[in-house]
């Protein structure tokens, strides 16, 4: 096992469910387990992705989820239920919502296209940042003196890596629309319009 694992914490009040899910992820990630919901808040630290039932003894798993938000932006959550979702799912912190029961094949897509979603928000948050940086520049500078500074060069081209990251990581999404929601934001400026599958 290899510090620089994802670590996906389990939490189900089905201990039979747990030990399932954690023979499953094992092979790919550090897993985390907990079988109420304050012993989840107790393991939270260093969690990439956390996979919550709602109905979880001491606190629930949307309480759970709520104070993972809270606490760390940066661990993306999934509800897996035997709770069939209701409009109440409008006010859950999570990526995902999936009713049990789910197979293997699931589970492990759902961890993989929330840590793709994660590694979209970091990269985007970058993109964004640097272009901002690039924007104040070019206001106060002419473009020919920028262009012969190193750091403006290196700069430009981090911002053109970002770019094609993200590019990327919109294609491993699943759905037309959701690609499209997420499509890369055209940074140098111009406008970019995308159709999206749902509004026509």
């Amino acid at each position: 096992m290899t510090d620089d694992r994802y670590t996906v914490l389990v939490v189900d009040d089905d201990e039979d469910v747990v030990d399932l899910f954690e023979g499953w992820l094992s092979d790919q990630y550090t897993v985390k387990t907990a079988t109420d919901g304050e012993n989840a808040l107790t393991e939270l630290e260093g969690v990439d992705v956390a996979l919550l039932d709602r109905r979880l003894p001491t606190c629930s798993g949307d309480h759970v989820a709520a104070e993972i938000e809270r606490r760390d932006g940066d661990c993306m959550t999934a509800i897996i239920s035997g709770v069939e979702p209701d409009t109440d799912i409008v006010h859950i912190s999570c990526g995902e919502y999936l009713v049990k029961p789910i197979g293997k094949t699931e589970l492990l897509d759902t961890v993989e296209r929330l840590r793709q979603r994660a590694r979209y928000d970091d990269r985007l948050a970058e993109c964004a940042n640097l272009a901002a940086k690039r924007g104040a520049l070019e206001a106060s500078n002419p473009r020919a003196e920028l262009e012969r500074d190193p750091e403006y060069v290196g700069l430009c081209r981090r911002i053109d890596e970002l770019r094609a990251e993200l590019d990327d990581l919109t294609r491993t999404f699943d759905a037309e629309d959701f690609q499209a929601a997420f499509e890369t934001p055209d940074f140098r400026g111009g406008s970019r319009i995308q159709q999206v599958g749902w509004l026509s």
